[in-house]
C-alpha cells in the first residue's frame, strides 16, 4: 500500500512538473560565431536535432553567426513547433548574403507554418553592409495563413532588433496570438514591425531608428474575392476576425526616417497608446481606399480603432485619415483619438479627408492647422489649438448651397489662440463652447454653408495685426445660420464685428440670427443690400 502511495505521488509529481524541453548550444553542432566563418549549415543542423525532438530551445552563445549563403534565411523553422531561439548578451545573427547587386538575398529568421509556440529572445539580425535599395530580406518574417489551424499560432518575441535590414524589421502575415515586447527596427528599408491579416497581436515596446517606411503598420488589403497565398501579403473581401483584430499596442518610439510613425488599414479593434513620434511623413495615418494605380493596394475603413495619449512633431501631418478613393463604401471609419499633443507639422496637425466616424477629444495642436475636408461625422471635443487654423471644408467642389451635403460636424469646447475659424460648403454644424482670441485677422469666417449653430461663441480682441477689412465675425452666401456670441476688444485695431453678405440669386444669406452681448454693439455691423443682398437677416445685441 506504502509503495502504491509513493508510485501515485511520482506520476502526479511529473504531471504537474513536466520534463523540460531539450536544450542544445549551436556551438556543439560546428557554429563558430567569430564574424567570419559561415556558420549556415551548423544553424541547420541544430534546427534539425530540435525538429527531431518536436521541438526544444536553441542557443546562441556571445559572438556573431555570420549567414553568407544566398539561401531563404539565416535560422528557417519550416513548420517546427514549440521551438525557442535564445541569444545570449552579444550574440548577432550577421546577414553578410548582399547579392552581386548590392540587393538583398535572404531574411535573418524566417519561420513558416502552419506551426505553434514560437518563441524567440534577445535575437539581433544585423546586415553587416547595408543593402543598396529595399529588397529581399526581412530581419524577422513569419508565414502563416489566415485561418485556424494552418497559422503559426503564439508567437512571441522578446528584446529582439533588426538592423539595416533589406525590407522590414519584422513582418508577420496570417499569424495569431502574438506578443511582441520591446522590439528595435533600426535603419530597415521598409516597416519596422508589419502585421497583415493576423489576429489576438499585444505589442509593448517598439523603437523605430530611420526606418524607410512605416515603424508600426496594421495592414490588410483589400480584394472582392482572393484572400492569397502563403508568403504573400493577404486580401480580405471585408472587415473579419484576421483583420489585425484584438490588437493592442503601447509604447511606440519613431524617429527619422521616411513614411509614417503608425500605419492603420484595413484594421478592426485595435487600441493604440503611449505614443512618440517625430520626423516622419504622417505621425498616425488611419485610410482607406486605394491611392493611386501606381500603388495598387486598396485598403477598408477601419473599425473600431482607439488612439491614445500620442505627442507628434516635427512631422508633414501629424494625425492623418483620408479616404483615398473618395467613394461611400470606403469612407465610414470608427476612430476614437483622445490626448494627442501635436506640434511643428509642415502641412497640418489633424487632416481628416473625405472620411466620416471620427472623434477627437483631448488635443493639442500648436502652430498647426487642423484641416477637415469633405469629411463628415466629426467630434472636436476639448481642443486647445494655439496659433493653429481650424479650416473646415464640406465640399471643395460645391458650387451653389443647393449641392451641399450633410456633414454633421459637433464642436465643443474648442479653444483657439493667435488664429482663425473658417468654415465652407458645410452643412449642419453644431458647436458649444467655442473660443478665439488675439486673431491676427478675421476671428471666424463663414462662406456657402447652411444650419449651422454657435451655442456659446466667445470672440476677443480681433485683428491684432491691425488690417483692413477685417471682422469679428463673417457670414457669406450662407442660411440658417444661428448664434450667441459674446464679443470684447483690449486692443486698437479697425476691425468691425459682422459683415453678413449676400451673394447670387441661388446664395444670398438669409434666415440669419446672431445675437451679441450689449457692448459689441458700437463697433459695427454691415450687411450687404442691393439686388442680391441679404434677407431676414436680423443681428440684437442681447444675450439670452
Amino acid at each position: 500500500m506504502f509503495i502504491k502511495s509513493i508510485l501515485s505521488l511520482m506520476l502526479t509529481a511529473l504531471v504537474i512538473c513536466p520534463l523540460t524541453a531539450k536544450s542544445i548550444i549551436v556551438k556543439d553542432f560546428g557554429a563558430i560565431g567569430d564574424g567570419k566563418a559561415d556558420d549556415t549549415a551548423a544553424i541547420i543542423k541544430a534546427i534539425n536535432n530540435i525538429k527531431s525532438e518536436n521541438g526544444g530551445e536553441i542557443v546562441f552563445p556571445a559572438g556573431q553567426y555570420r549567414i553568407a549563403a544566398k539561401v531563404r534565411g539565416g535560422i528557417v523553422l519550416d513548420k517546427v513547433s514549440n521551438v525557442t531561439i535564445t541569444f545570449q548578451k552579444g550574440a548577432v545573427l550577421l546577414m553578410d548574403n548582399l547579392r552581386s547587386d548590392g540587393l538583398g538575398g535572404g531574411h535573418g529568421v524566417l519561420v513558416t507554418g502552419p506551426s505553434k509556440n514560437i518563441k524567440l529572445s534577445n535575437v539581433t539580425v544585423q546586415w553587416k553592409t547595408r543593402p543598396r535599395a529595399r529588397s529581399c530580406g526581412d530581419g524577422f518574417r513569419f508565414e502563416g495563413f489566415p485561418k485556424a489551424g494552418l497559422s503559426i499560432d503564439g508567437i512571441t518575441m522578446t528584446d529582439c532588433k533588426a538592423e539595416n535590414s533589406a525590407q522590414t524589421g519584422a513582418v508577420l502575415m496570417g499569424c495569431e496570438n502574438i506578443t511582441v515586447k520591446d522590439f528595435v527596427a533600426d535603419r530597415t528599408w521598409a516597416d519596422g514591425l508589419h502585421f497583415n491579416s493576423c489576429r489576438n497581436i499585444n505589442v509593448d515596446g517598439i523603437k523605430g531608428i530611420a526606418t524607410c517606411d512605416d515603424t508600426l503598420a496594421f495592414v490588410t488589403y483589400y480584394h472582392k474575392e482572393k484572400v492569397g497565398r502563403r508568403g504573400r501579403p493577404f486580401a480580405q473581401s471585408k472587415l473579419n476576425d484576421w483583420s489585425n483584430t484584438n490588437t493592442v499596442a503601447v509604447n511606440i518610439f519613431s524617429n527619422g526616417g521616411r513614411a509614417n510613425g503608425i500605419r492603420i488599414a484595413g484594421a478592426m479593434n485595435v487600441s493604440i497608446s503611449n505614443i512618440n513620434i517625430s520626423k516622419k511623413s504622417s505621425g498616425i495615418i488611419i485610410d482607406s481606399g486605394m491611392k493611386d494605380k501606381r500603388h495598387r493596394w486598396a485598403y477598408l475603413p477601419s473599425q473600431v480603432i482607439k488612439i491614445d495619449n500620442a505627442k507628434i512633431n516635427n512631422c508633414d501631418t501629424g494625425l492623418l485619415v483620408e479616404n483615398f478613393s473618395h467613394t461611400d463604401r470606403t469612407r465610414q471609419f470608427e476612430i476614437n483619438c483622445k490626448n494627442l499633443e501635436i506640434s511643428k507639422c509642415r502641412n497640418d496637425g489633424i487632416h481628416l479627408a473625405y472620411a466620416s466616424g471620427i472623434d477627437i477629444h483631448n488635443a493639442k495642436i500648436k502652430s498647426n492647422r487642423i484641416r477637415l475636408r469633405g469629411a463628415s461625422d466629426i467630434i472636436l471635443d476639448s481642443l486647445k489649438l494655439d496659433s493653429s487654423l481650424l479650416f473646415i471644408d464640406g465640399n471643395m467642389k460645391a458650387k451653389t448651397l443647393s449641392t451641399l451635403k450633410d456633414t454633421n460636424i459637433t464642436l465643443n469646447n474648442v479653444n483657439v489662440f493667435q488664429n482663425s475659424v473658417v468654415i465652407q460648403n458645410v452643412k449642419k454644424l453644431d458647436s458649444a463652447g467655442l473660443s478665439i482670441s488675439s486673431s491676427p485677422q478675421s476671428a471666424i469666417v463663414v462662406v456657402q454653408s447652411e444650419d449651422l449653430i454657435f451655442r456659446e461663441l466667445k470672440i476677443e480682441n480681433v485683428n491684432t495685426a491691425n488690417k483692413p477689412r477685417c471682422f469679428a465675425m463673417r457670414i457669406l452666401r450662407s442660411r440658417n445660420i444661428s448664434g450667441n456670441c459674446s464679443f470684447s476688444q483690449n486692443i486698437e485695431s479697425k476691425s468691425v464685428l459682422l459683415e453678413i453678405g449676400g451673394g447670387n440669386p441661388n446664395d444670398i444669406s438669409q434666415d440669419v440670427e446672431i445675437r451679441f452681448n450689449p457692448e459689441a454693439e458700437k463697433f459695427g455691423v454691415i450687411k450687404q443690400g442691393g439686388k442680391y443682398g441679404t434677407y431676414n437677416c436680423k443681428v440684437f445685441f442681447q444675450l439670452p
